[in-house]
């Protein structure tokens, strides 16, 4: 063999494998994603703060209708319901777009003044959140009325107590409730609460929950997807508020929002209208329809506390339920210590049926939540609208209202066996426990 020859070979040869070791570090890097947490459970932070994108300073005039009368102000001042400037209890920042947050839970209640015709799964559970870095900027008030919301520098948070996974309709699941100082990570709706003039920002109701703490040398973290929240849409038809497959329940005419609702429930209650079309009434009702969410949400990580022992590595107890449609897929990383966890809401996924009620609630105890969401002990609701109403027709808006209402949630506990099982019988996408802790090496 020539020199020459011998010398481009190996040239080429040395080129090859130098191109060859280049595309493989570079597939190997594409794949490298680094995780940065900064506690024992939440989102890569990186991530989670580029989807959340530049985060706007809040608009009530915007969402609510109003920067300076809440739901219950507008409704009272207006001529008629219909004519109110405020339509909604509480609105999107940012219509259709739901958010990241994490942090530490503190003031955790169980609220006693929650309106019940739009909370049909019961008074709220409330916590504020004591945010991480990244998401201190969703934490704002932009209204001039007295603070009411969450202290200075946190973010309230609330769901629907039978929204949370309950062991039988008057227990909840044990665990499944957040203990003060757990850590939170949630994805969900991020909104001007309208029912109070001081229009401050929520994580309300959130799509996906997960809560931890530390116990013994490991980090249990309790987590679901919450299936239902409501439209804040009323109808006259309570057979539509749980078709989840019938977009046109949504822009059905009779669709309507709450002060256009009440307007028409008036006309009703005094036989105005066509019977044949609309139907009387005698006495006050209200049939909010449902929604059942299906966005994915981003992973989220629980991380072993401490330090990595030498030649450990992570030990992972995941005890999960799944809907069928849904899947969850876990990753481990023991340089960062912690396991990720990616749920897909996918398309054979279906919503539980809902078994819906009719409920009926005292003016008394109705005046009572308007009174301490207005903060105002002097308002008469039921008088405010019987005034506008002639005489003969007061003694039946004076009847109790009715609404639509459901179980809790019910669920058995998590799975004894390790990993993911799926059940059609149960009501949320997913719900379970998952513990990561160091195992020596």
């Amino acid at each position: 063999m020539r020199v020459g020859n011998f010398v481009r070979r190996a040239v080429a040869a040395a080129f090859g494998l130098l191109v060859l070791t280049s595309l493989l570090s570079a597939c190997a890097n594409k794949h490298v994603v680094k995780v940065t947490v900064g506690a024992p459970l939440g989102f890569n932070q990186p991530v989670v703060v580029e989807d959340n994108g530049q985060i706007p300073t809040a608009d009530p005039g915007l969402v609510c209708g109003s920067t300076t009368q809440g739901l219950g102000e507008a409704l009272l001042a207006a001529a008629n319901p219909a004519t109110s400037k405020v339509i909604r209890e509480w609105g999107d920042v940012i219509p259709g777009k739901q958010m990241y947050a994490a942090g530490k839970v503190t003031d955790l209640m169980y609220s006693t003044g929650d309106l019940l015709f739009t909370h049909p799964f019961g008074l709220d559970l409330t916590f504020d959140i004591q945010p991480d870095r990244p998401y201190a900027r969703l934490v704002q008030q932009v209204g001039t009325g007295a603070r009411e919301g969450a202290p200075p520098g946190r973010l309230h948070w609330e769901i629907e107590q039978g929204l949370v996974p309950h062991a039988d309709t008057s227990t909840f699941l044990p665990g499944f409730t957040p203990q003060e100082g757990d850590r939170i990570t949630t994805f969900g709706h991020w909104i001007i609460d309208c029912g109070h003039n001081d229009f401050h920002t929520e994580i309300h109701p959130p799509t996906l929950v997960a809560f931890s703490h530390q116990e013994g040398s490991a980090t249990l973290a309790h987590t679901w997807y919450n299936p239902y929240y409501e439209s804040q849409l009323f109808t006259p038809d309570p057979s539509l508020v749980d078709q989840f497959a019938n977009a046109s329940r949504l822009t059905d005419p009779a669709t309507v929002n709450f002060p256009q609702y009440l307007f028409h429930q008036l006309l009703r209650l005094i036989h105005i209208g066509d019977p044949g079309t609309v139907g009387f009434l005698d006495h006050l009702e209200a049939h909010i329809l449902e929604l059942a969410p299906t966005t994915s949400p981003a992973t989220w990580y629980v991380c072993a506390p401490g330090t990595r022992p030498a030649g450990g590595s992570l030990s992972v107890q995941t005890h999960l339920t799944v809907r069928p449609g849904v899947t969850i897929r876990q990753s481990t990383d023991d340089t960062s210590g912690c396991a990720g966890f990616t749920a897909n809401i996918g398309k054979a996924y279906t919503p539980f049926a809902l078994v819906r009620k009719d409920c009926t609630v005292a003016w008394s105890t109705l005046n009572a939540q308007i009174q301490a969401a207005l903060n105002n002990p002097d308002i008469d609701i039921l008088k405010s609208i019987q005034a506008k109403v002639p005489a003969t027709f007061r003694a039946a808006v004076a009847r109790d209202p009715a609404f639509d209402c459901y179980d809790p949630l019910v669920a058995p506990p998590p799975s004894s066996r390790q990993g993911t099982v799926t059940s059609e019988t149960q009501p949320f996408p997913f719900y379970g426990t998952i513990e990561v802790s160091w195992k020596k090496g």
